[in-house]
């Protein structure tokens, strides 16, 4: 099978072209007056991000979720001035309080948001399928075949 998308594979931030392939599929989906991104496994928000490009240079609104507390200043110090970006420390789980759905619940975030980009390294298949209330319109999935998923 023949990967037309890939084509547009493009990294300014991103780290498999996915900075180029995102641009491409929204230039051709249908425009809006606002878009919407989430991204959890965020780091510092910039370095290998999906979305930094999105919400620092394209206006879009972002959630952006870190686990790891010790990433998180670095994350507001990258989002300081950027009143676009909603910054939240907690790990996302497939289950119990902190699923994807129940933590971005308490945003503004529609239902049929613009961008989902998981990158956790672990676990993101079942993540992925937990989240019940939300339908993006185009998720990425990030796979490190060398870790075990459990």
């Amino acid at each position: 099978m023949k990967n037309n998308l890939k084509q547009f594979a493009n990294n300014k931030f991103s780290q498999f072209g996915e900075d180029g392939i995102i641009k491409k599929i929204f230039d051709v989906l249908p425009k809006q007056e606002e878009y919407w991104c989430v991204e959890f496994g965020a780091w510092d928000g910039k370095f290998l991000s999906n979305t930094y490009e999105l919400i620092q240079n394209n206006s879009w609104k972002g959630i952006l979720i870190e686990g790891n507390a010790k990433k998180i200043p670095a994350l507001k110090q990258t989002y300081r001035d950027n009143s676009n970006a909603i910054l939240i420390n907690k790990l996302v789980s497939f289950e119990g309080i902190n699923t994807l759905d129940n933590i971005i619940k308490e945003t503004a975030i529609p239902v049929d948001f613009d961008l989902l980009s998981i990158d956790i390294d672990v676990n993101d298949y079942h993540i992925w399928e937990s989240v019940k209330n939300y339908q993006p319109k185009v998720v990425v999935i990030e796979f490190n075949p060398s870790i075990h998923s459990e």
